[in-house]
């Protein structure tokens, strides 16, 4: 099944491609151009073969032959488990807090068209999962992107990163501020909440610095760290224009919360939770969103129809051109292990277990590597079709 249709009203974006696929200064930087980089593709690019089956789509032609999972019981852990999970209050006003001063700091450093390392700051974006409203309960960092109008360096990273400690200090001289620098990015942390700076440029900016000596370049943000921040940005921009239904937001905390307490479901980032979130409960020929219930079986019973393997249509993403599938960057045995592991749980929560699988059931464990007893059922370790190392080469 394909997806709908994402065009509409974009933020300040020029073009839209004809797959509503965002061309714009956001995009990342053509790295096939840049003669003497060493960034090269990981994955060849998957074939086309089959679209999973999708029970959603199906449900009157099968009859089901096990008892029915107790939906209001169902409903209620939902409930109980996405509460536990969502921030409360008092942390999402602290995160709130220490956002909106270092926001004002760099803010006003573009509005005075100060320079770090002779480059001035072009854009100010907040990005991620605090940005989307997906974040879980204890996760206190927000992100913030940084475009800089030139090519960054390692000094301006660092001169940014001094003047953030100074200025954010002196608007709150009662608590304490620590700021840490990396090579790309700066983190500011008051001792609750913490806030990511990501520095990057448009790649046209890459572009007109490729004549640089090589003492220059080798003081330049490495070109994965400004592709990954424009990553960042196309995801936060595709997802406020997209999501509008607190379903899918509920869904995808869902989703990241299992994948987080379940080792071998980690293959799957912060993206492929959303995607697959808003696919789950908005994509079906009905029209209409599903309820959480539907949609969070609907995930499992796709997963282990092979959603994610490597010959499936899945999901292309829509912030990426070339028709490249949300999951292409896993490797097949990363595939493989999520596609197991989603066909065991599925069969536990065909068995009524959907408490323990939600996590609100204390006490029972979801590790794969061993044997798992629930109801009377026995559940082995799931099995390589292939050795890893030939999946891995294949």
């Amino acid at each position: 099944m394909e997806m709908a249709d994402s065009r509409g009203p974009l933020l300040d974006t020029p073009f839209v491609g004809e797959a509503g696929v965002y061309v714009d200064e956001y995009d990342e930087v053509n790295v096939g151009d840049l003669e003497g980089d060493e960034y090269v593709e990981t994955q060849p690019p998957m074939k086309q073969l089959y679209i999973p089956f999708d029970l959603t789509e199906a449900s009157e032609l099968f009859t089901s032959v096990a008892q029915p999972v107790d939906s209001e019981s169902f409903s209620e852990a939902i409930l109980q488990r996405s509460e536990q999970i969502t921030p409360s209050a008092d942390e999402q006003a602290s995160v709130n807090s220490l956002t909106a001063k270092v926001t004002s700091v760099l803010e006003a450093m573009s509005i005075r068209q100060e320079l770090v390392d002779g480059m001035g700051v072009e854009e100010i974006r907040s990005v991620g999962a605090y940005k989307k409203g997906t974040q879980l309960a204890g996760d206190m960092t927000a992100e913030v992107a940084v475009i800089l109008k030139n090519w960054p360096t390692y000094t301006a990273v660092e001169e940014m990163a001094q003047l953030l400690k100074e200025r954010v200090a002196s608007k709150d001289t009662q608590n304490e501020y620590v700021v840490d620098v990396t090579e790309t990015s700066i983190t500011v942390c008051d001792g609750i909440a913490q806030v990511t700076i990501m520095v990057m440029c448009f790649p046209q900016s890459v572009q007109e610095n490729q004549t640089e000596d090589t003492h220059q370049s080798e003081n330049r943000v490495p070109l994965a760290d400004i592709d990954s921040g424009l990553a960042a940005i196309r995801h936060t921009r595709w997802f406020d224009e997209n999501v509008i239904h607190t379903s899918v937001k509920i869904l995808a905390r869902l989703l990241k919360d299992l994948c987080q307490r379940i080792t071998q479901l980690r293959h799957l980032n912060d993206w492929h939770c959303e995607l697959l979130a808003h696919f789950c409960v908005l994509q079906h020929s009905n029209n209409q969103p599903l309820p959480v219930t539907v949609a969070f079986k609907r995930f499992l019973q796709l997963m282990s129809a092979g959603f994610f393997l490597p010959d499936s249509v899945c999901i292309d993403d829509p912030c990426e051109a070339d028709d490249l599938k949300v999951h292409q960057n896993l490797t097949y045995d990363q595939m493989e292990e999520v596609t197991t592991i989603c066909q065991c749980l599925l069969r536990l929560l065909t068995y009524g277990a959907h408490r323990e699988i939600l996590g609100v059931e204390p006490g029972f464990s979801l590790d794969f590597s061993s044997t798992i007893e629930y109801g009377g059922v026995t559940i082995s370790p799931p099995q390589h079709v292939l050795p890893p190392t030939q999946i891995v080469t294949q």
